[in-house]
């Protein structure tokens, strides 16, 4: 009995599954696109296959039309799929196969993924209240309103959600309403006064308010073949969420049959966990990457949420330097092993001086956006957003295609694949 991590393209949330599997005691086992595709799957049948959030085209592009193909074989055969998020969007459907485009998902569920005439949805994060289905696949004990965190999701398409039934779908939880800790971008919705949202409609003609999710689903159950799958835009896994950690806990034992050591998921800090691997050039990186952090919290463009969270500005790079923070700290937190050590002898002569590079640009391409928001005012002129708006697509890669391009597109893999020697095999 194993459950299997897709750990391609995980950025930050797929240190999030790996932590809340490791601190259930799970025997769990990070595994790649690559290694799928060559038929990992029919070789070593897990009992669960987990996709973290993150990009769902990129997971799919590691995966490759083979890798998507095995996925697809090892559910129809009877197999159980799990995904969060982008994890979510992967199992969906793809394109119509008039439309030309190769398929970039799984295409378990026929479902697809809900567009979007505005972004206020991948503005929105924190915990919210569901109405959650009396279902095999909801904890029996369970509140009718519980708690879910949702990390900036995307959304089921509305259209087919309302022939749920028809579809052979069950939706486990629909959003109801914001919880006590929710934000709208870097706005937390319980500090605004009663009627806000309301007025700002009324004296400014655009509705910011969250109560747009209200009935749609959060988390669904279906069939493909003699498997199934669970996708769910809440992230179970978020740690220190009792409720959702319970659910998770639950899908664990009715999804493969595990017997997870706890109901929940203990607090996260990255920067409290001791460092095992004693590398100068890790040790460096790690205090570069404080020091840019420390930037940001400083010029109150960063603020803390969680221990594993940070909050930041619209638009600015916060995700991004939290999946470097919590990579690293993974990839730290055990004694080198073989491989890993292996690794890190033959890349560290030119991600030294790469991170080095980014890093100093990083803090001063903070420091510019903070100027120029002191002078947004005064002399918009005198920061031209456009070079901004550059050196970001430099440092960080596209906004719509995040993780793919930059410094960072070239940083982050390389932690990722660290963290994967590490942990391949629990």
């Amino acid at each position: 009995m194993k459950l299997f991590i897709l750990w391609d393209a995980s950025d930050l949330w797929g240190c999030l599954a790996l932590w809340a599997a490791r601190s259930l005691r799970l025997p769990c086992r990070l595994v790649g696109g690559l290694e799928v595709a060559r038929g990992l799957l029919e070789r070593e049948t897990p009992s669960l296959l987990l996709a973290p959030g993150g990009a769902a085209r990129r997971k799919a592009a590691a995966l490759g039309p083979a890798g998507l193909e095995a996925v697809r074989r090892y559910v129809a055969g009877g197999g159980q799929y799990l995904g969060f998020c982008g994890g979510a969007g992967l199992g969906l459907s793809g394109p119509e196969p008039a439309s030309g485009r190769a398929p970039d998902t799984l295409s378990l569920c026929p479902w697809r993924r809900g567009s979007f005439a505005d972004h206020r949805q991948h503005l929105m994060s924190g915990h919210m209240h569901v109405a959650a289905a009396p279902h095999r696949l909801t904890p029996p004990d369970s509140p009718a309103s519980p708690l879910l965190p949702v990390w900036w999701p995307g959304r089921f398409d509305p259209d087919r959600a309302e022939r749920a039934e028809t579809d052979g779908i069950t939706v486990l939880a629909r959003y109801a309403e914001p919880g006590p800790d929710f934000w709208l971008a870097d706005l937390p919705v319980a500090a605004l006064p009663a009627g806000a949202f309301t007025e700002w409609e009324e004296r400014y003609g655009f509705s910011l308010s969250p109560g747009f999710l209200a009935g749609q689903p959060c988390l669904i159950h279906g069939p493909h073949g003699k498997g199934g799958y669970v996708l769910s835009y809440s992230h179970l896994e978020t740690p220190d969420s009792p409720q959702a950690n319970a659910w998770f806990c639950h899908l664990l034992r009715e999804l493969g049959g595990f017997a997870p050591q706890g109901e929940s998921v203990p607090a996260w800090d990255p920067d409290r966990a001791p460092p095992l691997w004693r590398d100068a050039g890790l040790a460096a990186v790690r205090a570069a990457l404080a020091d840019l952090l420390q930037t940001g919290l400083s010029a109150g463009l960063f603020f803390r949420r969680a221990p594993w969270l940070l909050g930041w500005r619209t638009g600015l790079p916060g995700a991004a330097l939290a999946a470097l923070r919590g990579q690293l700290s993974l990839a730290l937190s055990r004694e080198p092993g073989r491989e890993a050590a292996r690794y890190w002898r033959e890349r560290k002569g030119d991600f030294l001086p790469l991170f080095a590079a980014f890093a100093g640009r990083a803090s001063s391409y903070l420091l510019a956006e903070r100027l120029a928001m002191t002078l947004a005012k005064a002399l918009p002129e005198a920061l031209a957003p456009e070079k901004l708006s550059a050196e970001r697509a430099a440092l960080f890669g596209s906004a719509m295609n995040p993780g793919a391009g930059g410094l960072y597109g070239r940083i982050l893999p390389v932690l990722e694949e660290l963290v994967f020697l590490q942990f391949r095999q629990g």
